[in-house]
């Protein structure tokens, strides 16, 4: 195999096994959210964002808005509101306005 397509592969790999990943570190995000346990829940949500789960995306939105496991910091709030918006999650577009 050449170089480049080992690159390829290599990228959609990590891509797939992201996308899987994402919705397990989504639903710890959960869990540990229901018992209160904002910072782990950060933790986990932040990692399935970074994988591209929309829905995490805009819970960490909702995290930093009210500081739940991190400080209250609006403009991250923002930040991740509008990566939720521009992937169609209405939550997140509704949060956005709020803040507009």
């Amino acid at each position: 195999m050449k170089k480049i397509d080992l690159l390829l592969c290599s990228i959609f790999l990590f891509g797939a096994g992201c996308t899987q990943d994402a919705q397990r570190y989504f639903d710890k995000g959960e869990e540990d959210y229901n018992v209160e346990d904002y910072t782990q829940a950060v933790d986990w949500y932040r990692r399935a964002a970074e994988c591209g789960d929309v829905q995490a995306q805009c819970n960490l939105g909702v995290c930093y808005k009210y500081g739940a496991g991190v400080p209250q910091d609006f403009a991250q709030a923002v930040n991740w509101f509008r990566k939720a918006a521009e992937h169609g999650d209405v939550q997140a577009q509704r949060n956005l306005g709020i803040f507009s």
